[in-house]
C-alpha cells in the first residue's frame, strides 16, 4: 500500500466513525423523546418535578420539536398541554436538524 492509499484510507475510516457517532447520537435522541413522552404521559408534571426550569424547558421544546418533524401531533399537543401547565408560556419547538 501506497502512502498516499494509507491517508485515503485513514480518511475513510475516519469519515465512517463519525458517522457511526452521529448516527448513534441521532438514535439516543429519538429514543429520549420517546422515553420522555411516555414518563410524561405515565406521571404527568411529576416527571419534570425536580429539573431545573430552563432544562426542562429546553427539554419539553425539543421533544415537541422532534414530534412535530415526525408528524405525531397528539403527542405534540399532550407535552405542550403540560408545558403550559406547568410555565405558563408558549412552547418554542427547538427541531433536531437530522432530520431536515
Amino acid at each position: 500500500m501506497e502512502p498516499e492509499d494509507f491517508e485515503d484510507y485513514i480518511q475513510d475510516a475516519e469519515k465512517h466513525i463519525i458517522e457511526q457517532m452521529i448516527h448513534e447520537k441521532e438514535k439516543q435522541f429519538t429514543e429520549g423523546c420517546i422515553e420522555g413522552y411516555k414518563l410524561l404521559k405515565k406521571h404527568g408534571r411529576e416527571a419534570i418535578d425536580g429539573t431545573e426550569k430552563k432544562e426542562a424547558m429546553e427539554a419539553l421544546n425539543r421533544m415537541i420539536g422532534y414530534f412535530i418533524q415526525v408528524e405525531e401531533y397528539e403527542k405534540c399537543a399532550d407535552i405542550q398541554k403540560l408545558y403550559k401547565q406547568v410555565f405558563k408560556k408558549e412552547t418554542e419547538p427547538i427541531f433536531p436538524k437530522f432530520l431536515a
